[in-house]
């Protein structure tokens, strides 16, 4: 999940940010603090952040007693620009310490802590931020609600996104937070209608098609997903075989297996592997396209020969009636993995179709040797045993009777 993020803050000017109203006045900067900060600035406009960082440690290791809340958050604006986060985090906590109610440093804090990968800390940090600041920044207030999202706690950030997205004029990453944080929370009612109020505002964004079919998906709408998926599609052709995949498998899911046979090409391309021509196999079953399901059963099982896949292919012969076939794709499975006897039970009813009961018998003994002892396989396997050793007994009786 990606929010929008604010950008480290850092105003060198004499007017600070005004604080909440029940805090103690702002001390005063110093002229030699404010020469410091600006020669630091000078080297960051030229584009020298480490420059800078040594040019302030320098300085307040010269003069120690010169603390001030400005400095520290200079420092750590130009530790986190050099990727020391630790350092930053130490500078903008102590510019916290030294004046409390001092909203950039809790707002860089907040910052640090999610690039530290601590998202509730970050978004406790940035609520404090909000509240220490007298003119309220919105901006701030989704920010901490983005965090908690993020960290795993949407509940803990509903509130917030719900009082902004209920201004006359929300933002629009404001309302698309809340759609997420309400997907989190599986309230993808409350989460579709808060999306069409933000298609409202921007109906020609792909994305949030995209988020729309997700919700519908994810309630089970799937003929209303691939909807959204299409509108979706118009709006931005897919860019590669993993869309095309999504789109065959909400087609498939909606109840249109042929719909989704073509994405599924479109997918896999003109050559699949073994696990294409698989989804093809079981797409086109779907459909009751035998001939098609078989064809690409049996090109997934030449590509990658397994026992499933040749079962896959004997099973469609099977129903096809072309118990040729079957035997011999059953016969095929067997040879890689018989050990629990079923493909060699296959090939014996195969067989038997065939009317072919030396070749049953020969299947049917060897399903009762590979299956285990009082397995359901074994109990099949010996009944048919049975039978088909009658069967072969009464056929050779009939062939040894004399011709009347």
């Amino acid at each position: 999940m990606r929010f929008r993020i604010l950008l480290i803050c850092w105003l060198l000017c004499l007017a600070w940010p005004a604080a909440a109203a029940d805090c103690p006045p702002e001390p005063e900067l110093t002229a030699s603090v404010q020469s410091a900060l600006f020669a630091a600035q000078k080297l960051l406009d030229q584009n020298q952040p480490a420059k800078a960082a040594a040019s302030l440690a320098t300085w307040s290791k010269e003069h120690p007693e010169a603390a001030d809340h400005r400095l520290s958050l200079m420092r750590g604006v130009l530790a986190y620009q050099v990727k020391r986060m630790a350092e930053a985090q130490s500078h903008f906590q102590r510019a916290l310490e030294l004046y409390p109610c001092f909203a950039p440093a809790a707002q860089n804090l907040a910052l640090v802590y999610f690039e530290q990968k601590k998202p509730l800390a970050a978004a406790e940090m940035m609520l404090k931020a909000y509240e220490l600041s007298t003119k309220p920044d919105d901006e701030l207030l989704y920010s901490a609600a983005a965090f908690y999202v993020a960290g795993g706690q949407p509940a803990k950030g509903l509130p917030y996104l719900e009082r902004l997205c209920a201004k006359d004029k929300p933002k629009a990453h404001w309302l698309t937070a809340l759609v997420q944080c309400l997907m989190s929370l599986k309230r993808h009612d409350a989460a579709a209608s808060v999306l069409r109020r933000l298609m409202n505002q921007e109906p020609g964004r792909v994305d949030l098609w995209r988020l729309l079919a997700a919700i519908e998906a994810e309630r089970k709408d799937y003929k209303a997903a691939v909807a959204a998926m299409e509108v979706a599609y118009q709006l931005e052709p897919p860019k590669g075989q993993t869309e095309w995949r999504q789109l065959g498998d909400l087609y498939r899911a909606a109840g249109a297996p042929l719909a989704a046979v073509e994405r599924y090409k479109k997918a896999l391309g003109p050559t699949p592997d073994a696990a294409g021509w698989d989804l093809l196999a079981q797409t086109y079953l779907s459909a009751n396209r035998l001939p098609q399901a078989l064809e690409a059963a049996e090109k997934a099982a030449n590509k990658g020969p397994t026992a499933k896949r040749w079962e896959t292919v004997g099973r469609i012969c099977m129903m096809q009636k072309s118990y040729v076939k079957a035997h011999e794709a059953f016969g095929r499975a067997a040879k890689i993995d018989d050990k629990d006897g079923r493909n060699s039970l296959m090939a014996g009813y195969a067989a038997w179709q065939m009317e072919k009961p030396e070749l049953a018998r020969q299947a049917f003994a060897k399903a009762l040797r590979n299956a285990a002892p009082g397995s359901k396989a074994a109990r099949e396997a010996a009944r048919n045993l049975e039978s088909v050793k009658a069967w072969i007994a009464t056929q050779a009786q009939e062939d040894a009777e004399p011709n009347l």
